[in-house]
């Protein structure tokens, strides 16, 4: 091969399959697993045959004030092996996300510990597993091309984007002429703009993107009215309310249709989402979020009580769960442990981790209206909406964790039982997955003869081990609940 600062034949040639004529973006995610997993691919795009990314870095650089850069969420689209986060770092900016469709990139940028987190998922029509409103900046280089991103999935990044931020795509400006952009890329644009989504701040044309040819920058600010969903926000007054916390019949009925016989996730999930959006769920839990620490020292939260479905005095599984995971991590490091709080509702689990010492705490959670509720409160350093099933891998990379805990999310129409393979993938060596549920539920028809028999299939081919199976009493309501605790073993 001749010098790396070269434009070099194979260069050329990797890159003209990448976005070869016809193809589609689950071909061009496997292609790109291949070419990254020949350690070859920083060397064919050398900052000096590929200019993209310092162009997209600087036109995020011109947008926000240095003063602020260092508060600014980004989201890299098609981050790659991190070109573009690495001139983002160097331009001042620390908060920076890596969504890509292949695992290989992100485990290659991963080495480089360029990212906050890293996120495996393609770009298109289907939902992000990211809440609206998540980062200020959404960036793209390299992203746009024949097999790659779809024109019409750019809505995405409206919704994850807050108003008043940026979208920022940067590509080769003779794609705009190839088959899966003409005539459709820009007016889909224009058409947003149109509808108040977003507001062109710029189309320039640049030298030199790649392989000595022009790019193009478009700059969007992503408007107020954007493809948003309702917001559930906080009661904007404290209203005098009981303070008696006893188990109401309404509370009963709802937990019962909550884990129905004959439930399916799908299902479970839209009635979560129903729940909180009656402000039921845990009213208690939001309002004395809400109020102030002086509020607190006066004792001023009792005010704000009421009769609650899932009220502290009801539901004793999170303090459980939370207690279990203290238990098993030493204080001194509790700061420094990242954690993944499976079917993570309204943030319950967070809130006793959050006073125990942990800061860093992710959701995974399948009802957005949950999330939504959760992220109000702020516990969560990152929201991800999505089922925990066997058949889907979760948009996670393996070894992110040093604990997944679940409370709550075991039970008919709720987590398979055979989907706990992915958290022992998610969870590091030596880490901690800690489950806990009601006792009954462990002979329901969803996982009687099939739950713990798993658990210690797993546990026979060495990918975890039982560190303590304790049953404890009122898990919720008057009900026992089980605590499993599991060493994650290396792989």
């Amino acid at each position: 091969m001749s010098s790396s600062h070269g434009v070099t034949e194979e260069s050329k040639k990797y890159i003209a399959e990448a976005y070869k004529e016809g193809s589609y973006p689950e071909k061009t995610a496997t292609f790109y697993d291949s070419w990254v997993k020949d350690d070859t691919y920083d060397q064919h795009l050398n900052q000096n045959i590929y200019h993209g990314p310092k162009i997209a870095a600087q036109a995020v650089a011109d947008f926000f004030p240095s003063s602020k850069r260092g508060d600014v969420r980004i989201l890299d689209v098609a981050a790659g092996t991190g070109f573009v986060a690495e001139h983002l770092r160097n331009l001042g900016f620390e908060h920076i996300d890596a969504l890509d469709p292949s695992e290989g990139m992100l485990e290659k940028a991963r080495e480089k510990r360029l990212y906050d987190n890293y996120i495996c998922a393609f770009l298109d029509r289907n939902k992000l597993p990211l809440l609206e409103d998540t980062y200020d900046c959404a960036v793209s280089s390299g992203g746009m091309g024949e097999g790659h991103i779809p024109y019409n999935s750019l809505d995405q990044l409206i919704r994850v984007v807050k108003p008043g931020g940026l979208v920022c795509i940067v590509m080769r400006e003779e794609y705009l002429n190839h088959s899966q952009y003409k005539d459709l890329l820009e007016p889909h644009m224009s058409r947003l703009e149109k509808e108040g989504y977003w507001h062109l701040v710029s189309r320039d044309v640049v030298e030199n993107y790649c392989l000595d040819l022009n790019g193009l920058v478009y700059n969007y600010k992503v408007m107020p009215n954007g493809i948003k969903r309702d917001q559930i926000a906080f009661l904007s007054q404290a209203v005098t309310m009981s303070t008696s916390l006893e188990v109401t019949e309404e509370s009963k009925k709802y937990m019962a249709e909550a884990y129905r016989e004959g439930g399916v996730p799908e299902k479970t999930a839209t009635f979560y989402t129903s729940w909180v959006k009656d402000d039921n769920y845990d009213q208690e839990a939001d309002l004395r979020f809400k109020a102030n620490s002086q509020e607190r020292e006066e004792g001023g939260c009792h005010l704000f009580k009421r009769k609650l479905h899932l009220n502290p005095d009801i539901y004793h599984g999170p303090k459980i769960a939370a207690q279990s995971v203290e238990d098993y991590f030493p204080s001194s490091k509790h700061a420094d442990i990242y954690i993944l709080d499976v079917a993570a509702g309204t943030g319950y689990v967070a809130e006793h981790l959050k006073n125990l010492g942990f800061k860093h705490i992710d959701a995974l959670d399948p009802s957005e209206g949950m999330l939504e509720k959760a992220r109000q409160k702020r516990l969560y350093n990152h929201y991800i909406c999505a089922f925990l099933e066997s058949n889907n891998k979760l948009p996670i990379l393996e070894d992110t964790y040093d604990c997944a805990v679940i409370s709550g999310g075991m039970g008919e129409g709720h987590i398979p039982y055979n989907s706990l393979d992915q958290l022992i993938r998610v969870v590091k060596p030596g880490g901690l997955v800690c489950i806990v549920m009601r006792e009954a539920f462990v002979n329901c028809s969803q996982y009687k003869d099939l739950l713990e028999p798993h658990m210690s299939l797993l546990e026979k081919k060495g990918l975890w081990q039982m560190v303590s199976r304790t049953v404890v009493e009122k898990y919720v309501l008057q009900h026992n609940g089980v605590v499993y605790k599991f060493k994650v073993l290396s792989r």
